[in-house]
């Protein structure tokens, strides 16, 4: 509890193969030790509100990304077919009849960057909790667009690789 004093920002758990920690305890049992120990600190709040709005943040990226993609087909006369979101898979939007691929492509993490920099503007007078987790989701949402459409075009998966493979220039990517 000493690092989470100090600021430290994760606490890492380590497990083999069979879920048991560094000291061969079952993982569940170190889980419950940490809980405690959070408890015990009046730390569990604070850490429960950063995980939850970690994964809340990771969830509602891929619904502004997947809507950008919306949006473009809808703009370009597509038809959007499924929208597939899973907090642990890559979410993808299915589209028929797409003239203008790029566009609807493009349109995911272009609008995904830029509607949580919108929420950002409306909040912009916001004062404390409100304002600095509308902060983190902007940035979250640029970092991971961001961090996706570029290392995506090294393995050429996702947008990154339907980009590619409809002629963007791989510098556009980066």
């Amino acid at each position: 509890m000493e690092f989470t004093r100090q600021g430290v920002p994760v606490i890492h758990l380590l497990a083999d193969e069979v879920g048991r920690d560094t000291t061969d305890r079952p993982l569940p049992d170190a889980l419950r030790d940490v809980h405690t120990a959070l408890v015990k600190e009046a730390m569990r709040d604070q850490v429960t509100l950063i995980v939850s709005f970690l994964a809340f943040s990771w969830l509602a990226m891929m619904v502004v990304h997947e809507l950008g993609h919306v949006v473009g087909a809808i703009c370009t006369g597509a038809t959007v077919e499924k929208v597939v979101l899973h907090p642990l898979a890559i979410s993808r939007t299915d589209v028929s009849n797409n003239r203008h691929p790029l566009a609807v492509i493009w349109a995911g993490p272009i609008l995904g960057s830029l509607l949580p920099l919108a929420t950002l503007v409306l909040f912009q007078n916001a004062k404390g909790t409100c304002r600095s987790l509308t902060k983190f989701f902007a940035g979250f949402c640029l970092v991971a667009n961001g961090a996706y459409i570029s290392f995506g075009s090294v393995e050429r998966i996702g947008d990154a690789g339907d980009l590619l493979n409809h002629g963007s220039p791989i510098w556009t990517l980066w």
